[in-house]
């Protein structure tokens, strides 16, 4: 994906001290959010001899631990709560079989839980609506 891509740019590289340790260092802060353990450290050293960080920084996001974050960080974004067991065993089985985060997003808003939760939020004086990534607000009309 996108974020794969950019993690494997030399300006990544650049801003991560130039060196496959802080690579390394930063795709881990970056996309686990936690830092590289030294076991981790020196089996992705090896892997960096035959692939490139993009390809690396793929199998990171397709690790476990990357897609249980994400689906939890879409539940506590949308569902204002921490994904339950069943959830996060259920929505990172699909993307272990190739769902998108935006499929999750999908369906985590087009749930009833997301629509009772809607309803119990007063309408604030403007509407922030986001659409495919961009910001849209709605502001009452003045009335004459």
């Amino acid at each position: 994906g996108l974020q794969a891509i950019l993690a494997g740019t030399t300006e990544y590289l650049a801003v991560h001290g130039g060196t496959n340790d802080g690579w390394l260092d930063g795709a881990y802060a970056d996309l686990l959010g936690r830092p590289i353990s030294t076991a981790e450290r020196t089996a992705d050293d090896l892997l960096l001899a035959t692939e490139t960080r993009p390809q690396l920084a793929g199998a990171l996001m397709g690790s476990q631990e990357y897609r249980t974050d994400v689906v939890d960080a879409i539940f506590v974004h949308y569902l204002h709560r921490h994904a339950d067991p069943n959830g996060l065993s259920s929505f990172v089985g699909e993307m272990n079989g190739g769902a998108s985060d935006e499929t999750v997003i999908s369906q985590g808003v087009g749930s009833s839980e997301y629509f009772s939760n809607a309803q119990s939020v007063p309408e604030p004086a403007s509407v922030s609506l986001m659409l495919g990534g961009i910001l849209l607000v709605r502001r009452p009309r003045r009335r004459k």
